[in-house]
């Protein structure tokens, strides 16, 4: 593994870690890194945010860290890395595994190498580097909603310094949730990934690496099902700050058209409502989990390209590598997730991002190799915009005057529009000394500068959103890392150490902002960096010879700042909601049983809970009001109790006619939150998936045929979810 920017053997490493290799990718049959979850102690890994609609939009979690939000100024709790490039925004962050050698979960704050926005942890994808021997391969699979993937590659060798390697996938599928009433899907696949690669070594002193990877989608949004609405819901519980005297207290009903009172005193009008309309209420819920009436926005598109140089001078006593990267991602994406014909809230979206990193390591050896040292210099430059169009129907929020007469509503049209600029840079070394044979200590520091600037161009009703629209941010951190190991044995290795790191602080894009008298906020607002501090215990041991290995760490968190989503007036933002403290565990072990059995295993365990609220600011007459139903007993989104894997697999001797092989995994996962206020409809319940394949490697020619199958017991649950403020439904 290289987790630690070096290589180094699995079981040396001392930090909680689990891998995949090339041929364990294969095996579980993963389509992409989002899959990987499933495998992996307390790694919660969605590949859709739940308030965005996009099929390719990062929500990861590692020991209950991470981030639900897709805005461009609201970073990621686990960076995902691919060939050391750091991926800063989770829009396009959902790597196919299409030609990858391997991928590395690391858990744990990993600021000292890895830098901001990896306090969960980090997730490395290492993609396949071209090799001097040629070599191709062609994969052809075709399964259920007309599902039809191609993948394959060529390597091929150019010159005797340079050699090539040239890959594409081609995926295909129907979406699985039927709208009803437009008669289209929701949730489908088509996306084509490829990639190119060479790799230079002209010399033993040198070595070069060039990619240039790009992936394109043109799909369905997400299957998105409405599950509940909430009718003449009193307004306290949705209205907060000066803005709750909109509507004073009245009972607010979404109902386009129904009879009943108007919801506002704001206009003092009260008369009743036309009765011939229909209303916005339960009877738009589906009996089928896999069918929907809604009828408006259904797309999510995506073009992401990257391009990578990696240079590396290897040598003694210092080796110098270089990467330099160039990213950009433009995509859309329009989802209607009211669940009716009816224009409750739907959204339209717009992302254009641009990044460049630049990373300087030097590493090298010294007191006859007892001191191990890496160090250097990081820089990252992004700019993006993000434009939304949310065009609240007017009945929704609609009061009538005098005979009936609609009055204006200043939240017809929401469109948030945020422009970003990210400076970062930083300094980094850490080193690792042999105090003896058997003790290893291990020190590491970051110091990371950053400057964040955002400009809000947003309208509501076709007003400015903000008096002033620009809002500036300068944030620095230091990062640190204290290992000390244990090896009293070549097949025995415990650990202790100390580690924190950050993620950034910024900006809402969104507002739902009534006009200047109704509301004392004028620019921007912002929300601070949040930090962990995590203390770990673990070991690891290997034996019967090397066919048995194992394991285990146990960790305790200190969380600070957590930044939260929440929903004012309808519209999400995030607040640093609160203090929170996360102690856990994780075991893996793999038992080679027999030549041809195999077995895994893979438990984590998490206690994730707040230890204090920050939830309430001024109101009426200096009285507080508390911003979002958040208690000391609500559960962390995405943050299971429990996660389980289990799995075999059994390769039959080889016969006439070739060998077969036999999988089988099952994964458990306890109830999960998908809201920060724990909404009952959004909880998952108790999970079990089990899937299973059968391959056959016959022997006249080289090839594999493979049979297998995903959720077997058929379950239906949840992969990501949200509610609107109470009474929007």
């Amino acid at each position: 593994v290289t987790a630690r920017k070096r290589e180094e053997l699995l079981q040396r490493a001392p930090l909680s870690i689990s891998t995949f290799s090339r041929n364990e990718l294969a095996s579980r049959k993963l389509a992409d890194i989002s899959q990987v979850a499933g495998f992996t102690p307390n790694l919660e890994f969605d590949f859709t945010a739940p308030i965005s609609g996009s099929t390719n939009n990062a929500s990861a979690f590692i020991r209950g860290v991470g981030q639900t939000d897709y805005v461009p100024n609201k970073d990621p709790g686990v960076g995902i890395y691919l060939d050391g490039v750091y991926i800063t925004r989770t829009v396009g962050s959902v790597l196919n595994l299409q030609d990858i050698e391997r991928v590395e979960v690391l858990r744990g704050p990993q600021g000292t190498l890895y830098g901001k926005n990896t306090i969960g942890g980090a997730i490395n994808v290492f993609t396949a580097k071209p090799g001097d021997s040629f070599e191709s391969e062609l994969e052809l699979t075709v399964g259920s909603d007309d599902r039809t993937d191609f993948r394959g590659f060529v390597n091929a060798p150019i010159t005797e310094t340079l050699a090539g390697r040239w890959s594409l996938g081609i995926f295909k599928r129907d979406g699985h949730m039927q709208r009803l009433i437009v008669g289209d899907r929701l949730g489908s696949q088509d996306q084509v990934v490829g990639r190119m690669a060479l790799s230079w070594s002209p010399s033993g002193t040198f070595e070069g690496f060039f990619s240039v990877d790009y992936s394109t989608a043109d799909e369905q949004s997400t299957a998105a099902r409405l599950l509940s609405t909430d009718i003449r819901v009193p307004t306290s519980q949705f209205s907060i700050g000066d803005a709750q005297t909109i509507f004073a207290g009245q009972a607010y009903n979404v109902l386009i058209g129904a009879s009943g009172p108007g919801a506002s005193t704001a206009f003092e009008f009260l008369p009743p409502l036309p009765a011939s309309a229909v209303p916005y209420d339960r009877r738009w819920i589906t009996d089928s989990p896999l069918t929907t009436n809604s009828t408006g926005p259904n797309y999510s598109e995506h073009d992401v390209l990257g391009v990578n140089a990696t240079l590396e001078w290897p040598g003694a006593p210092v080796s110098v590598k270089s990467i330099s990267a160039y990213r950009t991602t433009d995509a859309q994406f329009g989802r209607d997730p009211d669940g009716s014909p009816l224009v409750i809230g739907e959204t339209e979206v717009w992302v254009d991002h641009r990044q460049f990193s630049q990373e300087i390591q030097l590493s090298g050896a010294a007191l006859q190799e007892r001191l191990n040292w890496i160090g250097g210099l990081y820089y990252l430059d992004e700019r993006g915009r993000q434009r939304d169009f949310v065009p609240f129907a007017d009945e929704t929020f609609r009061t009538y005057g005098a005979m009936g007469i609609p009055i204006p509503n200043f939240l017809l049209a929401n469109g948030p529009d945020s422009s970003n600029t990210i400076e970062s840079f930083a300094a980094y070394g850490e080193a690792s000394l042999a105090l003896s044979d058997a003790i290893d200590l291990t020190a590491g520091l970051r110091r990371t500068f950053e400057e964040r600037e955002t400009v809000a161009n947003s309208t509501q009703g076709g007003m400015q959103s903000v008096v002033n629209p620009r809002a500036s941010m300068d944030l620095h951190d230091t990062s640190g890392r204290l290992i000390l190991s244990y090896r009293p044995t070549d097949s025995l290795m415990s650990y202790l150490s100390y580690a924190n790191g950050f993620k950034s602080g910024g900006f809402n894009h969104r507002f739902a902002i009534p006009p200047p008298q109704f509301s004392r906020l004028e620019s921007p607002t912002r929300f601070a960096p949040e930090r962990v501090d995590t203390i770990e215990l673990g070991f690891k041991t290997s034996f019967a010879n090397g066919r048995a290995r194992v394991s285990a760490a146990i960790f305790s968190s200190d969380y600070r700042d957590v930044q939260v989503l929440v929903f004012d007036l309808g519209i999400p933002r995030t607040i640093n909601a609160a203090a929170a403290r996360i102690d856990g565990l994780e075991f893996e072990s793999a038992l080679v049983a027999t030549d041809w059995q195999r077995f895994d295993l893979a438990y984590g365990y998490l206690d994730a809970r707040y230890t204090r609220l920050d939830i309430d600011i001024p109101g009426a007459f200096g009285n507080p009001i508390s911003i979002v139903p958040l208690t000391l007993d609500s559960q962390f989104v995405n943050t299971p109790r429990h996660s389980v894997a289990v799995g075999s697999l059994t390769e039959f001797a080889p016969g006439r006619n070739g060998q077969l092989q036999l999988r089988i995994d099952a994964r458990f996962r306890s109830e999960v939150a998908n809201d920060a206020v724990n909404t009952p409809e959004l909880v998952q319940d108790d999970l079990w998936l089990v899937s299973a394949s059968i391959d056959w490697l016959p022997t006249w020619c080289s090839c594999q045929l493979a049979l297998f199958g995903e959720n077997l017991t058929d379950e239906t649950y949840f992969v990501s979810g949200a509610a609107d403020s109470p009474g929007s439904g």
